[in-house]
C-alpha cells in the first residue's frame, strides 16, 4: 500500500480559500489576531497551510503498518471408522491442523528534520514488530446415531505452543513502545447434532 492523494478536499480548500483570503490578502497580512502581534496570515500559514504541506510530503511512500507477507497452510486426514490405529469410541475420526506465519509489522517511525524547519516522521526510520508463527490442531469425531440423527464433536486447539508473550504494537518517535499480550492458546469444544 502506498500513501497517495492526502487531504484532497482540504488541499482544494487551502488553494481556493485559505491561501488567497487568509494569507495573501493585504487585510490578512495586517489584521492582528493576538496581543503579541500575530497576524491572520501568520496563523493561517502555521496552523493550516504548513501542516497540510507536511502531510502531502508523505505521498508516494509505502506504508509499513501492514505485514508484507503472511501465509497459512492447512491440512487434515480422515482416518474413518475402520482403522486399527483409532479406537472405536472415536467414531469416524479426522485429525487436522494448520501453520500460520506472519512477517514483521511496522509499528511506527522515527523523526528527522523536515524542509519546514521542524521535525517530521521519517519513513526511512521504521520501527518493526516481530515476525510471528502459530501451530493449530483440530480433532473431529463423527457418529451416526440412527438413520435420522448424526453427531459431530470437534476439539480445536488454536496456538498449540501458547504464544502469550508481550509484543510491541506501537512505537513512539523516540522509540518507546506500547505492548500487548498475545492471546495465547485457545481450546474450544463444539458439538453439532444433525437431523
Amino acid at each position: 500500500t502506498v500513501l497517495d492523494n492526502t487531504y484532497p478536499v482540504l488541499r482544494k480548500f487551502v488553494e481556493d480559500f485559505v491561501r488567497p483570503i487568509w494569507v495573501e490578502s493585504p487585510f490578512a497580512q495586517q489584521f492582528e489576531i493576538t496581543d503579541s502581534g500575530e497576524t491572520l496570515a501568520q496563523r493561517a500559514q502555521t496552523s493550516i497551510i504548513d501542516p497540510v504541506a507536511k502531510a502531502i510530503t508523505q505521498d508516494g511512500i509505502p506504508t509499513i503498518e501492514q505485514r508484507k507477507l503472511r501465509f497459512t497452510i492447512n491440512t487434515s486426514y480422515r482416518f474413518g471408522q475402520k482403522n486399527d490405529m483409532i479406537p472405536d469410541f472415536l467414531g469416524d475420526f479426522t485429525l487436522g491442523g494448520g501453520y500460520r506465519w506472519e512477517d514483521r509489522l511496522g509499528i511506527g517511525f522515527g523523526v528527522s528534520p523536515d524542509q519546514f524547519g521542524g521535525y517530521a516522521l521519517d519513513p526511512n526510520k521504521p520501527f518493526w514488530g516481530p515476525k510471528q508463527d502459530f501451530l493449530d490442531l483440530f480433532f473431529r469425531s463423527q457418529y451416526q446415531l440412527s438413520d435420522k440423527y448424526g453427531l459431530t464433536v470437534q476439539l480445536n486447539i488454536k496456538d498449540v505452543f501458547d504464544n502469550n508473550d508481550l509484543v510491541p504494537i506501537f512505537a513512539n518517535p523516540d522509540s518507546t513502545k506500547i505492548y500487548r499480550f498475545l492471546p495465547g492458546r485457545l481450546i474450544t469444544l463444539s458439538g453439532t447434532l444433525e437431523f
